[in-house]
């Protein structure tokens, strides 16, 4: 319907407000106005488009799309599984999460305590009382120590495979190395069993006990006074 024709059908109260409109507006008004009405047609437009394909636009103006994501997620460690696996065998959890060495060194502190144990009992148990007690109560520190080192780790690993990192990235450290050679160092002086090695368990073997101790705690003071700072 032309405009005529809606101007017929005015009442006579309208027909003054539309004579005034006519009045005021001017070529740049309908230039403006024709340019508003093609943005938001072309608005309406690309959010239709937008709305029947999704994936081929991005989700404002000016930005890119997002990458597409290709692979599976990486799978999550199950923290049931390794702390089961840790409670059976000490150091298998570890395995499972992938931290060979800190398997390894929690397999090798086990089995030297437990060779430990046995060599001062078969020498003199009665005068390696107190280290040999030492001893046995170190078995259930590092069994436990295992448990919820299984725990923390497999939270960590579970982590860094969200970005892609992987369980080696876990820091480990050369504990591994230090204590091979000390396990070997003790074996070769278990099985060789100098007279002088007899001497010194005989007579200053409960002393060896609180020196290591003593250094142990002098060492993990440094280490935390240290990490304040």
């Amino acid at each position: 319907m032309n405009d005529g024709g809606r101007r017929d059908k005015e009442s006579p109260v309208e027909q003054p407000e539309r004579q005034r409109m006519d009045q005021v507006r001017t070529p740049e008004w309908d230039r403006e106005e024709e340019q508003f009405l093609r943005r938001r047609m072309a608005n309406l437009e690309h959010q239709q488009r937008q709305h029947q394909h999704p994936g081929n636009y991005p989700p404002y103006d000016g930005m890119p799309p997002v990458p597409p994501v290709y692979g599976t997620p990486p799978q999550r460690k199950s923290k049931f599984l390794s702390l089961l696996l840790s409670f059976i065998f000490p150091g298998s959890g570890h395995f499972y999460l992938g931290l060979m060495q800190r398997g390894l060194l929690i397999m090798m502190l086990l089995a030297l305590d437990i060779v430990a144990i046995v060599y001062f009992s078969a020498t003199d148990a009665r005068i390696n009382v107190p280290l040999i007690v030492l001893l046995a109560l170190m078995l259930p520190v590092i069994y436990f120590f295992n448990l919820f080192d299984a725990l923390q780790s497999t939270e960590r690993v579970n982590q860094q495979a969200v970005y892609g990192l992987g369980a080696g990235n876990v820091k480990q450290g050369p504990w591994l190395g230090l204590l091979l050679l000390f396990g070997g160092v003790v074996l070769l002086l278990f099985t060789v069993d100098p007279a002088w090695l007899r001497w010194f368990f005989s007579n200053a073997g409960s002393y060896a006990g609180a020196a290591v101790l003593i250094g142990g705690g002098i060492f993990l003071l440094i280490k935390e006074s240290r990490k304040r700072r």
